[in-house]
This record gives C-alpha cells, sequence and structure tokens, in this order.
C-alpha cells in the first residue's frame, strides 16, 4: 500500500533525512516559525489547511505531493510549525522540466489581517520564481510578492507587506531549483514550513476541542484556538452544572453522566463559542466485544454521514484513522471523529504526528501531540505503527503514549509471518514486544497481524500460511497472560495478488479467527483505494462511495460476530485442533481429548475457557468454504447435553446430544459456538516436574530490555536450543540500564542447579556475558531472597558457568545484570534443574571443536586430485529452516560440488553489513592444503577471510580481502599449510532488501595431499614392541604396510595403531582438540547476612525456601563446568528487590490462565492416567 522511499536526493540534508529517518534536514537549526514573526503579529497557521496543485507532465492540475507522514514528508506539514518535518513534489513524477508550476493554497482557519509570510527550505529544493498572493474567498487572489531568480536560503525567506483581510494564502512557483545532480528523483520542490503571520480577527472565538468526553470526575481545560485571544479574558458558563461543572478559568469537571454544553464569551469582543460536554461513566472499555475495525476509511470528499451510517449499520464498532494520506490532517481527522462518535463508533487517530516520526520525538512532544486529542469524544487510540520488522525501538514511545492516554489503544500491526526467517522468529519478535510492553507497565492492548490468504485463482487459499500465523499470533499472546489478538480480514481485491473474496470465504475468514480466540478483526479494507502503485478494486464501499456486493455479506457476519461477542471477548481458546487434514502445522485431534471425531471431515475444533467463570465452550468450524458439512462428534460421557449460543443475541439454548453425539451441518465456512455444562473442566491442574527436568523451558521469562534483532529475543533464553536455530540465536539486552531476566515456573518448584549459557560460536564466545550479577529467588514474587553473587565474571575457554547449590524452592528467579563486560548483555539460553545426578554437565559452547577418541573416528580415504571437501561435515553460523531446501539453500550444499545449490546464513537476522557469518569444513582429516576453490552464489561478502586449522582453536589466514567483488570462483593457493577444518569468514556482509544481510556461497572446494605423522607411527611401533608385542603379529604389520603408501590418511593410520596397541593394553595418545576445556569460576553462594537477621523459610507462605537433608542430596561437583562451588546454607531476604530491577511487581505481569475454579470438576481427558 505505501509507496517507497526517494530512490536518489542529490541534497545531501535531505539525503540524510529520508534515507536515514532522521527528519527533515534544517538548515539553520535554531529557527523557528514564532521566531520569524514581525513585532506585532502572531503565526496564524494553526489549524489551516493545504491543498497543492500543478500543471506538469505526468499531472494536469492535479495533487502533487509526496505524501508520506511516516517519512516526515506531506503537505500537512507545511503548516504544522515543525521544522523537523515537511512538503516535496512527488518524485516518482520524475519530473525533469525546472518550469513545471506547483501551487501550494494554505487555507486559514479564520479570517486574519496577513502582513507577512515566510518559507522555510528542505535542503536544495528551494524554488526559484514565484509570487505570493492573498484572498477573502478563495477565488479572488490578490498579488502581494513576486520573486525571480531566488538563490538557496540558509535562513527563511521573509515576505513582509502592508496587511490584508485574508483567509487563503497562495505560494506560485513558476520555476524550480536544478543542478547537474538531479538524478532519477527530477527537479523538485521542498519547503519544510510556510509560516503565515498578521493579526487575527477575534469576532470569531474558535476552541482547540470541538467537544468533550469525559469520565465521572475527570477535568479538562478548555482552550482558545482564536490567536490573540486570552483565557483570562473568557467567561465560563454550564448548561447543566450538575452534569459538567465549569470554573472561572475553563476547567471543566464531569459530574455525572449526562450531556451539558459550556459557553465560552470573550468579554473584551463579545465573541462566543459552545462546547458540548459528554459525561460517562468510564472509559471505554476493550472488554465489552469482539472489535470490529475498518482499515481504510472514508477518503476526505466522503467523511459524512451517509458514509459513516453505513459502517455503523453494518456493525463496525472502530476506525482505524490510516489509510488515504490525504485522511492525515487536524482537519480531517477532527470530522472523522465527529461522525464516529455521532453513529456510536471509535477511532485511533492518524493525523501524520504519530506512526514512523515517533522515535523521533521526546516524550513531552508525543504527551502534546495526545492532548491535542485526548478526550475528544470518539478517540480512543491512536495510530502508532504498521508493519513494523522490529518495534522495539519505538516502547519509549509506545509508553509516552500510554504515559498521556491510559486507556487508549496505541495500534500496532504485525508482518505477516512470512516476512520472517522462520515461525520461530516471528513468535520470538512479537513476544518480544508483548514482554516489553508489559514491562514498561502497560501490555499491548492487541497483537495483530495482516495475512491476506486467498489468492488471485479461484478456490486457491494459502492454508498453511493461514493457520501457522494465527497459531503463532494465538501461542505468543496466551503466553503472555491472554493478551487480545486480532487480525485483518481480506475484503478487497488486488488486482496482481489476491481475489476479492466470496461470503462464504469471509465468512470462513471471520470464524476460523473466532475459534482461535482472536478479539478484534479488522477489515482490508473498508472504502476502496484509487491511484495507488498497486491496483485495487471491489472493496466493501467502492471510490465513490457506493456499497459493494459484500457489503450486505459483511453487515450481517458482522452482527453474529457482535452477538457471539458477549461471550468469546471473556474467552481464551486453550486447545485447538484440526481434524481432517493439519494444515500450518496444526495439531490433530488427540485420542484422549474428551472430543472425539467421527469422520475426517475438515474442520477446526477449540476449546475456549471462559476467563471469568471458568466456563468451557466448543467451537467448531467447516474448513470447506465452498460447501456445506455434516459434522459428527463423540463427547465424553459426563457430557449430557450442550448449550448453542445464539448468533442473533448470544442467549443460550439447549442441544440433546443422541448416543452421547453431537451432529450439526454447518453451511460453507461456518461455524457454531457451544457452551459446555457448569462445572465441567477439562484443563489439567499443573504439577511440578520431575527431576530432571529443564524448569526454564516451560518458565514465563521476561526481561526489561531486548535488542529484537540480529536473532536476539527473549523467548531464545529459553527456546531450548543452545545455539542459534531458526532465526532465534539467544538473547540481548540493549545498553541503556541494568539488564533484569525474570522466570516464573507457574508453580514452586525445587531447584539446584542453574546453567548460563553464552553466545558462542567458532569465532568465540560469552564475550558479552554478565559481569557483575546477582541471582535472587522468590515463592510469592514480593519477597525476595539472595542466591548467589558474581563480581568480574568473565568466561574461560568456551566453559559454560553452572551454578550449583542446596536445593531450594522457588517459583521466580530473577537474574540482575549491574555491570557487563560489553556494550550489552547476551546469553543463548538458561536452564534450570533439579539435579539429582542424571543431568549431564553443561555443554560448553565455542573454542573449538571436541572430536571423538583417535582411531574410532570414520577413517578417510585420499583420492589424488579429488576434492576433498566432498560431501565433508559442514559447521555453519547460522542456517536457515528446513524447508529453505527445497530452494536450493542448505549447510550441505555448501560441499556437493554443485556450483547452483549452497548454503545461505538465516534471512532477516542481520541489518547491518558489520556482521559475522562463517562456514568451516571438517574434512575429516589432516592435509597439506593447495588449493581452496570457494563458488559464490547470491550475497559475496564485502570483507572475509579464509582460515585453515589442525584443531578447530589456533587458526591460520589464508587469505584476506577488504571490499571485495563477486568475479567468479575465488581461489586460494596457500604456501606450506596443514589443516584439517578450513573456515571461510565474512565480516562484513551484503543483502537484500527483502531479507538482509547475508553470506551465501554456492560451493568450497579444497585440494591437497594426507598430512600423516610417520614419526609418532614409528614411536606407537616402538611402544608396542617395548610391552610385548610381536612385529610378525598382523595388526603391527597392518601399521607398517600403511606407513609405506605414499597417500595414507591419518585416520587409516590411527585407526590400524590403535588396533594394534588395544592388544598390549596401550593407547594411543590424545590430540589436544580432543580435551575438555576446564575453567576456574568461583561464585559467591553467601550466607547474605549484610548485618541483617537470617531470613531461611520466613516466607509469606510459611514454606522454608530450603530443602532439608533427607529430600535431596547435592553432591560434589567433578567436572570442570561446576568447579568452586560453594553450597548454600541461608538466604538473604530482599523485600521486593529494587524496584528499578522489576522483579517486585512481577505478579502484575502474569496471569494464570489454567487456575482451577472452586467447585469445579476436573475431567480433562477421556483416558484417565
Amino acid at each position: 500500500m505505501k509507496k517507497k522511499r526517494f530512490l536518489l536526493l542529490t541534497a545531501l540534508g535531505v539525503t540524510v533525512a529520508l534515507l536515514c529517518g532522521v527528519g527533515v534536514a534544517l538548515i539553520h537549526a535554531e529557527e523557528t516559525p514564532d521566531s520569524v514573526a514581525p513585532k506585532g503579529t502572531v503565526l496564524l497557521t494553526e489549524g489551516a489547511s493545504v491543498s497543492i496543485s500543478a500543471c506538469t507532465a505526468q499531472r494536469a492540475g492535479s495533487e502533487n505531493s509526496y505524501e508520506m507522514p511516516s517519512e516526515n514528508w506531506c503537505k500537512a506539514h507545511l503548516v504544522d510549525g515543525n521544522l523537523s518535518t515537511g512538503y516535496s513534489t512527488d518524485p516518482y513524477d520524475r519530473e525533469t522540466n525546472p518550469d513545471a508550476p506547483v501551487t501550494i493554497t494554505i487555507r486559514l482557519a479564520q479570517k486574519a489581517t496577513v502582513s507577512c509570510v515566510a518559507l522555510f527550505p528542505a535542503g536544495d529544493r528551494f524554488p526559484v520564481d514565484y509570487t505570493i498572493s492573498l484572498s477573502a474567498d478563495g477565488k479572488s487572489f490578490t498579488e502581494k510578492e513576486r520573486v525571480t531568480g531566488a538563490s538557496k536560503p540558509q535562513t527563511a525567506a521573509v515576505h513582509s507587506f502592508a496587511g490584508m483581510e485574508a483567509q487563503y494564502i497562495r505560494l506560485h512557483v513558476t520555476k524550480r531549483y536544478t543542478d547537474a545532480t538531479v538524478g532519477q528523483d527530477g527537479v523538485l520542490v521542498q519547503l519544510s514550513e510556510i509560516g503565515v503571520y498578521g493579526k487575527a480577527d477575534k469576532s470569531v472565538l474558535r476552541l482547540v476541542k470541538p467537544a468533550l468526553e469525559l469520565c465521572i470526575g475527570e477535568t479538562e481545560t478548555i482552550g482558545i484556538a482564536t490567536k490573540g485571544a486570552n483565557l483570562s479574558d473568557m467567561t465560563f458558563a454550564s448548561s447543566d452544572a450538575s452534569v459538567a461543572a465549569v470554573d472561572g478559568k475553563g476547567v471543566v469537571k464531569g459530574v455525572k453522566k449526562g450531556n451539558a454544553v459550556i459557553t465560552v464569551t470573550d468579554r473584551k469582543s463579545g465573541a462566543k463559542a459552545e462546547c458540548p460536554v459528554y459525561v460517562v461513566e468510564s472509559d471505554y472499555s476493550f472488554d465489552d466485544n469482539i472489535m470490529i475495525s475498518v482499515f481504510w476509511p472514508p477518503t476526505p470528499d466522503y467523511i459524512n454521514d451517509e458514509q459513516y451510517r453505513l459502517m455503523a449499520d453494518a456493525g463496525i464498532t472502530w476506525v482505524l484513522g490510516a489509510g488515504e494520506e490525504t485522511l492525515a490532517t487536524p482537519e480531517n481527522q477532527l470530522k472523522m471523529l465527529e461522525m464516529c462518535y455521532k453513529y456510536g463508533m471509535h477511532m485511533t487517530v492518524s493525523d501524520g504526528s504519530f506512526g514512523g516520526q515517533l522515535t523521533g520525538q521526546t516524550a513531552k512532544q508525543i504527551a502534546a501531540n495526545v492532548a491535542k486529542y485526548k478526550n475528544i469524544p470518539g478517540c480512543n487510540g491512536y495510530y502508532m505503527l504498521d508493519e513494523p520488522f522490529n518495534p522495539n525501538a519505538f516502547l519509549s514511545a509506545y509508553k509516552a503514549l500510554k504515559d498521556a492516554d491510559p486507556g487508549a489503544y496505541m495500534h500496532l500491526n504485525f508482518l505477516p509471518s512470512a516476512a520472517y526467517a522462520s515461525n520461530e522468529q516471528y513468535k520470538a519478535q512479537m513476544n518480544d514486544w508483548l514482554r516489553l510492553c508489559a514491562a514498561a507497565g502497560y501490555p499491548q492492548d492487541y497483537l495483530m497481524y495482516d495475512r491476506y490468504p486467498f489468492g488471485l485463482a479461484a478456490g486457491s487459499m494459502d492454508r498453511d500460511g493461514f493457520f501457522s500465523n494465527m497459531k503463532a499470533a494465538h501461542d505468543v499472546a496466551l503466553a503472555n497472560g491472554g493478551v487480545k489478538t486480532g487480525t485483518y480480514i481480506q475484503s478487497v481485491q488486488q488486482d496482481v495478488a489476491f481475489r476479492c473474496p466470496s461470503a462464504s470465504e469471509l465468512r470462513y475468514e471471520i470464524y476460523a479467527s473466532l475459534s482461535f480466540g482472536f478479539k478484534q478483526i479488522s477489515y482490508f479494507t473498508w472504502f476502496t483505494p484509487v491511484n495507488r502503485s498497486e491496483p485495487f478494486s471491489k472493496g466493501i464501499i467502492s471510490a465513490d462511495g457506493k456499497p459493494g456486493e459484500n457489503y450486505a455479506v459483511v453487515s450481517k457476519l458482522n452482527h453474529e460476530v457482535l452477538a457471539l461477542g458477549k461471550t468469546l471477548i471473556n474467552c481464551e481458546a486453550v486447545e485447538i485442533y484440526l481434524n481432517g487434514t493439519a494444515w500450518g502445522g496444526m495439531e490433530k485431534i488427540p485420542a484422549d481429548f474428551f472430543v472425539q471425531p467421527n469422520d475426517r471431515t475438515n474442520y477446526i475444533l477449540s476449546l475456549l475457557r471462559d476467563c471469568k467463570t471458568g466456563r468451557n465452550y466448543l467451537m467448531i468450524v467447516n474448513n470447506d468454504f465452498n460447501n456445506q458439512k455434516k459434522i459428527s462428534l463423540s463427547l465424553d460421557s459426563a457430557i449430557g447435553q450442550l448449550y448453542q449460543v445464539s448468533k442473533t443475541d448470544g442467549s443460550l439454548s439447549g442441544v440433546a446430544l443422541t448416543g452421547g453425539k453431537l451432529t450439526v451441518t454447518l453451511d460453507a465456512g461456518d461455524g457454531q459456538l457451544y457452551a459446555l455444562p457448569e462445572g465441567l473442566d477439562y484443563l489439567p491442574e499443573k504439577s511440578e516436574p520431575a527431576p530432571g527436568t529443564n524448569l526454564a523451558l516451560t518458565a514465563d521469562v521476561t526481561a526489561n530490555s531486548s535488542k529484537g534483532e540480529n536473532g536476539m529475543y527473549i523467548a531464545g533464553l529459553n527456546d531450548g536450543n543452545r545455539t542459534a536455530k531458526n532465526g532465534v540465536s539467544g538473547w540481548e539486552s540493549d545498553s541503556r540500564e541494568d539488564a533484569v531476566i525474570t522466570m516464573d515456573f507457574g508453580l514452586v518448584c525445587t531447584l539446584n542447579r542453574i546453567d548460563l549459557y553464552p553466545i558462542g560460536n567458532m569465532l568465540g564466545a560469552g564475550e558479552n556475558m554478565p559481569r557483575d550479577f546477582v541471582i535472587t529467588y522468590s515463592q510469592d514474587g514480593e519477597k525476595w531472597h539472595t542466591l548467589v553473587k558474581a563480581t568480574g565474571f568473565v568466561m574461560q575457554n568456551g566453559v559454560t558457568p553452572s551454578l550449583r547449590f542446596d536445593a531450594i524452592r522457588a517459583r521466580y528467579l530473577c537474574l540482575t545484570v549491574t555491570a557487563r563486560n560489553g556494550d550489552t548483555v547476551a546469553l543463548a539460553e538458561i536452564e534450570v534443574y533439579h539435579d539429582q545426578g542424571s543431568v549431564p554437565a553443561a555443554e560448553n559452547i565455542g573454542g573449538g571443536i571436541r572430536n571423538g577418541v583417535r582411531g574410532t573416528e570414520n577413517v578417510i580415504t585420499f583420492k589424488a586430485g579429488a576434492n576433498l571437501a566432498l560431501n565433508k561435515k559442514v559447521l555453519v553460523s547460522t542456517d536457515t529452516p528446513e524447508h529453505y531446501r527445497q530452494w536450493g539453500w542448505g549447510a550441505s550444499f555448501l560441499v556437493d560440488g554443485k556450483a547452483e545449490t549452497g548454503w545461505t546464513s538465516n534471512v532477516k537476522i542481520h541489518d547491518k553489513a558489520l556482521a559475522s557469518e562463517y562456514a568451516v569444513i571438517d574434512l575429516g582429516d589432516c592435509f597439506r592444503i593447495e588449493r581452496i576453490d570457494v563458488t559464490p552464489l547470491g550475497c559475496w561478502p564485502e570483507n572475509f577471510e579464509i582460515r585453515v586449522s589442525s584443531d578447530a582453536k589456533t587458526w591460520i589466514t589464508v587469505a584476506s580481502e577488504t571490499k571485495s567483488k563477486e568475479n567468479g570462483v575465488y581461489t586460494v593457493n596457500p604456501d606450506a599449510v596443514s589443516g584439517r577444518y578450513v573456515m571461510f569468514v565474512a565480516t562484513k556482509l551484503r543483502g537484500t532488501t527483502a531479507d538482509g544481510y547475508m553470506l551465501q556461497l554456492g560451493d568450497i572446494a579444497v585440494y591437497g595431499t594426507p598430512d600423516t605423522d610417520l614419526a609418532e607411527a614409528e614411536q606407537m611401533c616402538k611402544l608396542y614392541t617395548d610391552a610385548g608385542g610381536s612385529q610378525d603379529a598382523e595388526v603391527y604389520r597392518a601399521v607398517r604396510t600403511l606407513m609405506e603408501k605414499k597417500d595414507v590418511t591419518q585416520s587409516a593410520l590411527d585407526a590400524a595403531m590403535k588396533k594394534m596397541l588395544d592388544t598390549v593394553g596401550k593407547e594411543l595418545p590424545a590430540k589436544e582438540s580432543g580435551a575438555a576445556p576446564s575453567a576456574d569460576y568461583r561464585f559467591d553462594y553467601g550466607p547474605f547476612s549484610d548485618g541483617e537477621e537470617e531470613t531461611t523459610g520466613e516466607i509469606t507462605t510459611g514454606e522454608d525456601t530450603t530443602v532439608s537433608e533427607g529430600e535431596t542430596t547435592t553432591g560434589a561437583s567433578t567436572d570442570a563446568d561446576s568447579a568452586n562451588t560453594t553450597a548454600v546454607t541461608t538466604a538473604e531476604e530482599t523485600s521486593s528487590p529494587n524496584k528499578k530491577n522489576g522483579c517486585g511487581s512481577v505478579l502484575s505481569c502474569l496471569a494464570v490462565i489454567g487456575s482451577v475454579l472452586a467447585g469445579v470438576v476436573l475431567l480433562r481427558k477421556k483416558k484417565a492416567d
């Protein structure tokens, strides 16, 4: 839907603004629109509107404006008082004629005596020839200023003249600036602001807000918009002070539910204005029903009663205020709010002050933008961001928005899962955002995404993507305390990508979403977009405002949703299954589920639970959107009756079961909701995992910050992967504050071991491990105890720190990092155990490769001239999901001898070129390497090295390139280098817009000859004979025969020597690479009295936090991973540990979805354990 950014901009300042997201470049940053106002005048452009016309080769008097508020460019920015934004003619016109005219007309909010106009530059593209004219009626204009040959000004071009009563100001550009570096964008007109100055007409009194909606007890000060008018000159009167009272300073207070009108009078001029006030009992609630919203609402010419009545009659409850760029003006947003409120709808505001530029605003600026709309009837949200890949950078803006209007909905919409390297990465990205929002004190209102499943071909549907995306959003939301989910409903045709759905397809989209527990459905689109780079047709409402063929369809469906929504709004979909075909990785109905299918008909079956009452519901959706289907189910014997939820009014009616079976006939794509009898519950109670279980794997993990890029996400801390997989490598903090990680196991558990896995690979491990940290624990999230402290911790030899201590009882763990080894803190995984001796030692990450015992590894044979790398083992820094193999991408393809297939590092994890990726080939044996050939395939790196090693620890660089360019097969001929491992490591990548920066290689071939240690073989023969072995023995002769062969490999010789030495009880010496690395870590396990009374056992639950000797035994540490640990004998209570670290408020961020209500019968599954 969006236009792309400028292709080529020659002005340096503007290039920075557009391509780097900084904003419009200012030449004189100290200047402001108010600072140039002539004495005795005021800036008159507040509330003004702008129109543009141009006569060019591409346009005949039509609007010519690059309308991209997210990039700080649109015509409304000419009068927003902000010099960091601006206006530009459209670079997509590619206008080459500098004489192509442009006319900019500003309509002031009211008439005024205008005596000055200032033009503020935005880079080099300042107009050369232009006139300034004024008009009172917008028809007859008087020229006040004519300029020819204007040079590029360093400050505003200020034009003063005799005052004239006017409401319209026209800038007519007849010559544009041009130079030899015009480029693809053509000649442009660009300005950051047009200031209009003079004396306002005080005979008309204008208010800042046209109306107010206040809760009982809430206050708002009436603002005066008329320039030159003072609040102190006003009197205020309420038509009903019992509803809305007002004092002499214009402060209005909601007293009781009802309506009143505040009349404002200017004592000096006698001018009056009225402000309707609507007092309500409480803020808008998102918990009353399913939200039904629209994207691409009626365009400016159609902001009228007819269109908004059509939306309201169709059951629309919410309008997303974004869409056609010309809607993004305060004037249009206020009109839309008025219409929304009039017809009982609500709206997210999008006037260009929000969106992508939020990251460049201070909290004060954001609060000021919110204040323009807060308490205006109909305003209950702000359009924050659409389709960010990583929204984490917007967290501070989100918090500022919520601080300014806590009850409002900040709309953020995620990309579809197909935009990410894997579903795991997608879920990790969404999880990051929800966790960070909750940690900031404001859980996200809706987890929203868009995906349009119906292709151009009739009957086609991306079912795998449809279901996997729904499940991803559902799972992430449920794991975050039941955040509401939402999705866009495909309801328009994009003529080159997807079709307009039929009635049954629309029904299917909606009912499938409801079965997954979604709480918002948004139509994409409502109005039919026109004049877009993407061709659209067949929207619910046509571009000329006429209802399309699907209007009646969605109207009926919406009213069904609202009837069911009174029940569904409180329900979470706790289990979702598919019968028949299981698309998108969905699970089929388990054999022990309390509902069983009687055939293979394709349908969705979901179990939903009311979070308030605990009552359970079943929802069935026909997966066939072309045909009616009869569905038969067998239910648990405890269920004697179901209750159908009415699609008309939400009431319940009994449904008799025949022989324990439910038979229902559903129309194509239709669904039905049933209530189970009260008191039945099929969800299991949570029980403590068995000893040896990784408790962290199912824990609820939060952090106070997260990079959310380059594979680093909060979800990476407990995804079960100690190294990178599916685009997720682990977690990394930002560098702004102490890092805090909190784990909630869901119930009190016993634990005595914590393993902290570093981010690591062949290049090293643990560079960003925490340096100083403390781990605390709690049973209730309120009282905390210190478990262990570390000071000056540094990783040694890639050894993973494994913290061992006497067993404790805890539900929560909190790791607080107070000092870092690097700019940030990073961890690959946290594992937590109650280890009774069955859990293996922590795996060491980085620092080389541990090979098998000499003589037991695969024997490598050598053939002269053969590719030594062919089909050998490959280790890569990151790999793509398995399904990428169908496109010829996979680590094994790097050594298959084919140039047309190869390996790519994982896509969409690097957004910067300066990142490292590598591939290591294990030749299986040591060779004297004579030649290495590397075949490019795609993104050839800019900087890279090729290294060789015999032990995967010490590397010799045999090639190094910077600013390399792809030029066929890259060949290096090492000089007298031997090794088993060949590494290609890139340190500066190239990439694509779609997939980010990557390393892509087609093939690596290695050539050389065996490097065999014959001197050692002689020693082993002597060792054998000294131990009594016979030189006539076959095992001895076998070794001697191999030693005489010219091209014998070390692995072949090792196998023969081991067999020989085994006969005399001797061992083949281990190579250094096979030895386990060691480390000397020291952690402080207390006691931590610090002069305070010991608090072990003083937990509010009355349960001791330590486990007695009879309950568990902690053995002495014998391996290097757990060396130098000290047993815990006591613990220090830290009352709600430092509020700044977020642990004390952990309970406020958690929701227990499966809590068992009193008197509920637990049946869970059909088959009892």
